[in-house]
């Protein structure tokens, strides 16, 4: 999916995505049709399920599976919820958010996963071992290293073994439309529809405005995402000049680059308070949403059905 989610337009930098401010758009009711939330309970439920289903299904097949522990794989989802990542206070400290962010301490001692199956398929000869993954995950593709053009064939379940066969089961025949080349032509459409919001004439007046307001500030940038760019450019050559020896870019360069970060950013969001960006930008991007919808329905409807919903 990707891209297609995001406004073409952002460069990289901070989301104005209307969805981003709280209102989920004409394009992100159809994006919560196709992609559901589920919470981590179902998740992991559902990992349970496919791995008691392919241990069943390997033991069909001579082999004893020992379904893992898919929990870890979710680790620590938890967000902090208190934090205002749009509020004046947060971008003085953090500006962009790209020099500014800091390394978590590591875990004092960092749990290792392990393969329940690793000491039953150690025991095993070549061959043995060999029969017991092509049970689990199917032939594997042998692709010719001489060959640079050569691709792994596309996923299919009924080719994957015991893992493809529970995973079909309790999936269904669901697919990502996004990955799907029948929609690649709306995919592009919608791309181009992103872009467009860019070049609305609303928009353009818009930058306009807060760059006017910028270079009262002293700074010369002609839309916010010019600002982000610029920031973000400069930190990619501090870290082109470094090398094996020195790794970590020039401390005191990237100290000044951090209250660059912090006073450009400060100063970005503020002009966009006095010229109203985000909620000008928003509705813009609402208007070019529904018409996209309205022109498109009958696709984004297909790919609803084909992600396994109910448009």
């Amino acid at each position: 999916m990707g891209g297609a989610l995001l406004l073409a337009g952002c460069g990289g930098g901070p989301s104005t995505d209307p969805e981003a401010e709280g209102e989920v758009g004409p394009l992100g009711e159809y994006f919560a049709q196709m992609y559901p939330e589920q919470s981590e309970e179902d998740m992991a439920a559902q990992m349970r399920e496919v791995e008691e289903l392919t241990a069943a299904c390997m033991q069909e097949q001579g082999f004893d599976y020992t379904p893992m522990d898919t929990s870890q794989a979710f680790g620590d989802m938890t967000v902090e919820e208190d934090v205002d990542y749009e509020s004046e206070e947060y971008v003085a400290t953090h500006g962009y958010g790209m020099t500014t962010w800091e390394e978590e301490a590591a875990p004092a001692e960092e749990e290792v996963w392990v393969d329940p199956n690793e000491d039953y398929v150690a025991g095993m000869s070549e061959s043995e071992q060999n029969a017991f993954y092509e049970a689990l995950y199917g032939p594997m593709d042998v692709v010719e290293e001489t060959d640079p053009e050569a691709e792994m064939a596309e996923y299919d379940w009924t080719t994957a073994g015991c893992s493809g066969e529970a995973q079909h089961e309790v999936e269904g025949d669901a697919v990502d439309p996004f990955s799907d080349p029948a929609f690649s032509s709306l995919q592009e459409e919608m791309d181009r529809m992103y872009t467009s919001v860019q070049d609305d004439p609303a928009v353009a007046s818009l930058d306009g405005d807060w760059s006017a307001c910028m270079a009262e500030a002293g700074y010369d940038f002609a839309t916010p995402d010019a600002a982000w760019e610029d920031i973000s450019t400069r930190s990619d050559e501090l870290y082109a000049a470094t090398s094996e020896t020195s790794p970590e870019p020039d401390p005191v360069a990237w100290e000044e680059l951090q209250q660059l970060e912090i006073d450009t950013a400060l100063a970005d969001h503020r002009c966009k308070d006095e010229v109203d960006y985000d909620e000008t930008y928003q509705e813009v991007s609402l208007r070019v949403e529904q018409e996209f919808v309205d022109a498109h329905r009958a696709e984004l409807d297909a790919m609803v059905e084909a992600a396994g919903q109910e448009p």
